[in-house]
């Protein structure tokens, strides 16, 4: 968990980074299991060094998990409804 925190800490100037940054909560989620390993087996600094990304991660994921989409006002005469589909398989 700490080299992939550390790889998406250098997304912006590092493609690998970019690609390792869309995974915060995961990352929380597995140093907290590792956390509760370490405190478990009884090695406080590597327990403490997981709950650190606990909360970096945490912190990281915070902004894009707190923010929702404005919520538009329907229209009463909206006769159309389209859904648009796009992928890009190239």
């Amino acid at each position: 968990m700490l080299v992939a925190s550390l790889l998406a800490a250098t997304a912006r100037v590092f493609w690998l980074g970019d690609l390792a940054v869309h995974f915060p909560v995961q990352y929380a989620g597995l140093a907290f299991l590792a956390f509760l390993l370490f405190i478990a087996a009884r090695r406080p600094l590597w327990a403490a060094l997981a709950l650190a990304l606990v909360a970096v991660n945490i912190m990281n994921a915070a902004p894009g998990l707190s923010t929702r989409p404005p919520v538009l006002p329907k229209a009463a005469t909206d006769p159309v409804r389209v859904r648009v589909a796009s992928l890009n398989v190239f």
